[in-house]
């Protein structure tokens, strides 16, 4: 049996499915300090896991460059434009005021 890549619309049923599951089981927490303190914690990592996502599609972004694909090629590929693309293989983050942050390695910076 062949399996087959998920559509856009599957993954993003998946991604929103997965992210309520998770936050679902803060809301479950019934006592408001203890849920308060947990959600700031949640809160607190988002930035983190930002910087490991980033750093993850950089890091498929550089292969399917490798591979030999334009810029334009793989924004097609993973949904984006050709000059987002680009950013995301230079390293910058998105945005009205693009800046150069290092993105690889789960580290980014947190002004």
């Amino acid at each position: 049996m062949e399996s087959r890549n998920p559509t856009d619309d599957e993954i993003k049923q998946q991604v929103n499915e997965a992210v309520r599951s998770f936050s679902g089981t803060f809301m479950d927490i019934e006592d408001p300090a203890t849920r308060g303190r947990a959600l700031t914690a949640l809160l607190e990592a988002i930035p983190d896991l930002q910087a490991d996502l980033r750093g993850a599609r950089q890091s498929d972004v550089l292969q399917l460059r490798r591979a030999g694909l334009s810029h334009a090629e793989v924004g097609a590929a993973i949904g984006t434009s050709r000059g987002r693309a680009a950013q995301i293989a230079d390293g910058r983050a998105g945005g009205k005021e693009a800046k150069r942050e290092p993105i690889s390695g789960g580290q980014g910076s947190h002004a």
